[in-house]
């Protein structure tokens, strides 16, 4: 295959984007419509405790990502003697973390109710903490293994539309135990076992497809030696994208401001995650190919793939922008218990999104070829501005304060990330790189500033919507014109690859 090396690729990119639309679709209205049911404050409790959760999930100790980088090149050259030893090692070391992890959430449930105001019962808070983390313990005990071995296969397709079903089925029952007021235990414990019910298709279709898998064989504990230096760059990742809650959560302890905070980042989240299913997606292939040392197939591949990953970043950085307000709007029109239109708010969460996206391409690079040691100082660095910054202006600038923190360390971390791979990965790509984040903020700050010209008022639904279409339209117009005005040879090969995959 050329540029993306074999339709595994298109079919884990199509599958990742149909999933973060069902994720996105059912993400904005269930907190909806949990805000509406049961208040912010159980709203703001559930994020609370899944940012909490997220940190002692940690456990994990890089053993995912060590594992994908290992099991690239013996896939590579069909060694399946030692694919099997490194997945010995994967599931060893998952049993044990999940032993670990299985403590640290009783802990977890003990004392995290010392951070809550009082509004809330303690058991609810305590039973809520173990469900969950339930899902998170059978991802350790038994599906992260096999999340692995088929991401590493380039079959990760198989995982997110187990997962896309998953969802669907678990939106459709959420919704209605919550129209019917049901507990929000209840709510919550419905989506682990949904969760659950994902893990055992995948288990079977593993054991029937892939008849030589083995968790039997003599682990090869020394090929995740990368494990420690990915746990590294895994804490200071939950640091960076979970601190904000947990700082709230510690100096505010105000579960209607995190409320707020959790309304913003759905959408917020909701974008990086949808481009990430499209960069994540391609990882393996990537990884495959640095395997196999074909230098000249991965910078030409990178550099399209950059050219469309950035396409798509800013467009959607710039509709952000001009819809997130009107969105809130609309969405929290029947919510008093809080302030949510907080247009500062809006803008920090942009440039966080803008910010996290334009490193997206090169951080590809840098997991493809497993630069994890080489790169953990800087993240190391990134941890710490976000923390310094969040804690010193959380006080006096609430929510805006932790954003300042995210976007002051997200700045200082994308352009390393830029130019370590622009100079030690694939050399020779940095200049292109910094003219297409110019050139494709002059055209962001165009569009905005027609837009904030021209100016438009959004009473309901139906308007915004359509207003989202004109934004989208002329977004994608004015982006993809110019770009194809600056880069016409790339522009006309990433229409080959679009019209080539069309066909298939």
């Amino acid at each position: 295959m050329k540029y993306m090396r074999s339709k595994n690729a298109f079919q884990n990119v199509i599958s990742a984007i149909v999933l973060q639309v069902i994720i996105v679709l059912t993400g904005i209205y269930i907190p909806q419509l949990m805000i509406t049911t049961y208040g912010s404050s159980v709203n703001g409790m559930v994020s609370s405790i899944t940012q909490f959760i997220s940190y002692i999930s940690l456990v994990e100790a890089g053993i995912g990502n060590a594992s994908l980088v290992a099991l690239f090149s013996p896939l590579a050259d069909q060694k399946y003697g030692n694919v099997n030893s490194i997945m010995s090692a994967t599931r060893n070391f998952y049993r044990w973390a999940g032993c670990i992890f299985f403590i640290l959430l009783l802990g977890l449930a003990m004392i995290y109710p010392a951070f809550s105001s009082g509004k809330i019962n303690t058991s609810l808070i305590r039973w809520m903490v173990i469900v969950l983390g339930s899902s998170t313990l059978v991802d350790f005990w038994v599906l992260g293994k096999y999340r692995v071995f088929l991401n590493a296969n380039q079959k990760g397709y198989i995982v997110t539309i187990t997962q896309s079903v998953g969802t669907v089925l678990n939106a459709v029952i959420c919704i209605l135990l919550i129209k019917f007021k049901c507990g929000i235990l209840l709510v919550k414990a419905i989506a682990t076992f949904v969760y659950i019910l994902r893990t055992i298709y995948i288990l079977v279709y593993v054991k029937k497809k892939y008849t030589y898998l083995s968790f039997d064989a003599v682990p090869d504990n020394s090929a995740l030696k990368r494990r420690w230096d990915v746990l590294i760059h895994q804490i200071t990742g939950v640091i960076v994208n979970s601190t904000d809650v947990v700082v709230l959560t510690i100096f505010l302890k105000n579960f209607s401001e995190i409320s707020v905070y959790t309304v913003y980042n759905l959408i917020a989240s909701n974008i990086i995650t949808l481009l990430d299913s499209f960069s994540s997606s391609l990882c393996a292939v990537f990884g495959e190919v640095f395997a196999k040392k074909e230098d000249e197939l991965v910078r030409e591949s990178y550099l399209i793939y950059e050219y469309i990953f950035f396409l798509m970043s800013f467009i959607a950085a710039t509709c952000m922008m001009i819809l997130m307000i009107p969105f809130m709007k609309v969405y929290t029109a029947n919510i008093t218990d809080a302030q949510y239109i907080r247009p500062v708010t809006a803008i920090l969460f942009t440039v966080i999104v803008l910010s996290r996206s334009i490193r997206t391409p090169s951080l590809t690079m840098i997991m493809a070829v497993g630069h994890y040691r080489e790169t953990r100082r800087a993240a190391i660095l990134e941890a710490v501005i976000n923390i310094v910054v969040s804690i010193l202006l959380v006080k006096k600038c609430g929510i805006n304060g932790v954003l300042i923190g995210t976007v002051c360390s997200y700045m200082y971390r994308t352009w390393d990330i830029i130019i370590y791979v622009g100079r030690k990965v694939i050399a020779g790509t940095l200049k292109t790189t910094i003219s297409r984040v110019v050139r494709n903020i002059i055209i962001m700050g165009i569009v905005i500033g027609i837009n904030y010209l021209i100016g438009t008022k959004v009473a309901n639904w139906l308007e915004w919507f359509l207003y989202a279409i004109r934004v989208g339209v002329i977004s994608l117009i004015a982006f993809l014109s110019i770009n194809t005005c600056f880069e016409k040879q790339m522009a006309k090969k990433v229409f080959n690859i679009i019209g080539k995959v069309i066909k298939k």
